[in-house]
């Protein structure tokens, strides 16, 4: 039996999960944009199998920069941003996930982000996510000041049932 948090038993099967789409990318990039651009090669499509379907979306970027600079990531649903914060202000550019500056370009940086998405559809749907900088040069799957530490970079989909 499955217990919820008052110890009452839980029938039917909750939270299973149906389908996956993983994305890898080892390739490097850089930007220089202080606009969000998309992040070329982190996009996965998937077909909701009914309208109640979540889609868990998480993963994580490795990334570098050459001089300070902050990376800001937005998070978007067929062309459309879907982890606006309320709090956001026009300074945080309604990121979702940012990751701040410190001290040193040979360090390589970890961003992941976790985000439930309700898109109340069966067509394919598509994520991607955009990311942008300060105005210096952000690497992905480097660190700035070399090339000899790199990392891979990974989006995932992943249907949770109702």
């Amino acid at each position: 039996a499955t217990l919820d948090a008052t110890g009452a038993t839980v029938t039917g099967a909750i939270g299973k999960m149906g389908q996956m789409v993983s994305t890898q990318l080892d390739v490097e990039q850089s930007t220089t944009s202080t606009s969000f651009v998309a992040i070329t090669g982190v996009t996965n499509t998937i077909t909701p199998a009914s309208t109640s379907s979540k889609i868990w979306i998480q993963g994580n970027l490795f990334w570098g920069r050459a001089s300070n600079n902050t990376m800001w990531m937005q998070m978007y649903r067929d062309a459309v941003l879907i982890n606006q914060q309320t709090f956001a202000t026009a300074s945080d550019t309604d990121s979702y996930f940012g990751s701040g500056v410190d001290s040193g370009y040979y360090f390589l940086r970890s961003a992941p982000f976790s985000f439930l998405d309700s898109p109340s559809t069966t067509s394919a749907t598509v994520y991607t996510i955009q990311w942008r900088g300060d105005g210096n040069t952000l690497y992905l799957n480097r660190i700035g000041g070399a090339t000899n530490q790199a990392g891979t970079s990974q989006l995932n989909t992943i249907e949770v049932l109702a």
